[in-house]
């Protein structure tokens, strides 16, 4: 692990309440979530002219897909492909605002899950459509029926942001900790697992909270740890792993498996909207930060609506932004369109000026940066030319690719901004179809 504090400085910003945004007049809610298909494999289940209420479930993909809701009541104007926050044109619906909400302003009493079967909580969690975002994108209740069975699970909950410039899943565990410690409990009764990590940022945050583990995780075992300040990568698989073995923990840590279940504290707090609230994934919180934009705010905010309302609700734009970037510098996408709608998988949005994001020709220029953020030794740069220009490449560089973990540090480190992770990803693939 490094200090990336040069390549992506630590998001700080600090907010103490979520605020509601405004409902958009108009929502463009793209009907395939960003692990499926763009448009191939979508049935929308409504149609242009058709009128739809808020939560109604608009389109569906499979069994394993994430079903899409609309997230406010009106008329389907429209069904086209539209840009989506992970740069794809995914099919969408345009639903014109109008009609009462189903659920926004009504209020609704908590629902007892303890006094639900497992069966009953992976139901109500695929039917709301919560999503597990630790990794990519992937609906929770799929994962949790893909566990082994007959097999002792751990659920290992990350209460950080891996990438050190979002500040999203950090700002819910210490601004909604019961919210997300008990959707925490939430999954792991629906998965049926008795065995909680919890894997915080700071020894301080670590301390705060164990009470509230106590109290809301009350009849499992449960066991926490902090992690390395200020390094980069960790909070992945892999690197939790080390992590449990580096700090000699108790003895059920120490069984820790990738087919074990990882969460994040935003997935655990959608799995507290969806059975404990008994709603449909509508809403998203996001953080919206920036040096180009007046102010920062942590939003609630309606899936579909355009991301210029959300820069609005900041006060616009402080200075012209050099990049619009989703979920974070080094793990995240740049969208060109503020027309691109918000999703339930969309945790931050960064407006970046030429200052914090300068531009540079497309050539490498052999710095060597890339070689050196590598945690696991690789040659980017080598690679790349490669896989983009047919350079010759030594078969000794190309074994390396499957080392890769997908921490992306090279792609961030790079001044140059090449897609050099990409190109690794193209020979990994290469490398698994021999």
């Amino acid at each position: 692990m490094i200090d990336i504090s040069d390549i992506a400085p630590h998001n700080n910003t600090v907010h103490k309440s979520i605020a509601a945004a405004c409902v958009p007049p108009s929502a463009c809610i793209p009907l395939s979530a960003a692990n499926g298909d763009a448009c191939s494999c979508v049935s929308p289940l409504v149609s242009v002219g058709e009128r739809v209420s808020e939560g109604q479930q608009i389109a569906s993909a499979g069994s394993a897909a994430v079903p899409v809701f609309s997230s406010i009541p009106g008329v389907v104007r429209d069904i086209r492909p539209a840009l989506a926050p992970d740069g794809v044109f995914r099919l969408s619906a345009v639903i014109e605002l109008s009609g009462a909400f189903s659920y926004l302003g009504k209020k609704k009493s908590p629902v007892d899950w303890r006094r639900l079967s497992q069966e009953q909580l992976c139901a109500s969690l695929e039917k709301h459509g919560a999503v597990n975002t630790f990794d990519h994108a992937e609906l929770l209740a799929s994962q949790i029926k893909q566990l082994p069975p007959g097999s002792v699970h751990i659920l290992c909950v990350r209460l950080f942001d891996r990438d050190p410039s979002v500040a999203l899943d950090a700002f819910l565990s210490q601004t909604c900790a019961a919210h997300v410690l008990e959707g925490a409990a939430v999954i792991a009764a629906a998965a049926g697992i008795t065995r909680i990590l919890f894997v915080f940022a700071s020894e301080k945050q670590r301390s705060a909270m164990q009470a509230s583990i106590a109290e809301q995780c009350a009849g499992m075992d449960t066991y926490s740890l902090s992690a390395p300040k200020h390094r980069y990568p960790q909070g992945g698989r892999q690197e939790i792993q080390r992590l449990v073995k580096k700090q000699n923990a108790v003895s059920f840590c120490s069984e820790l498996s990738a087919a074990d279940l990882f969460i994040d504290s935003f997935t655990a707090y959608a799995a507290y909207t969806a059975v404990v609230s008994d709603m449909p994934c509508i809403d998203s919180i996001v953080h919206v930060s920036g040096d180009a934009v007046r102010s920062s705010g942590v939003f609630r905010v309606k899936t579909g609506t355009p991301i210029y309302n959300l820069i609005e609700e900041c006060g616009g734009f402080s200075k012209n932004p050099a990049q619009i970037v989703v979920n974070g510098r080094i793990l995240g996408t740049a969208v060109s369109d503020l027309s691109v709608p918000v999703t339930n998988t969309v945790k931050s949005i960064q407006c970046v000026s030429k200052k914090e994001r300068p531009m540079h020709i497309q050539e490498c220029i052999r710095c060597g940066s890339c070689r050196r953020a590598c945690p696991q030794s690789l040659a980017p740069d080598v690679l790349y030319e490669h896989a983009y220009r047919a350079a010759p490449c030594d078969s000794v560089y190309l074994k390396t690719v499957v080392l890769c973990t997908s921490c992306m540090l090279c792609n961030a480190s790079c001044p140059v901004r090449l897609p050099l992770y990409q190109a690794i990803c193209c020979l990994k693939e290469q490398v698994h179809e021999k």
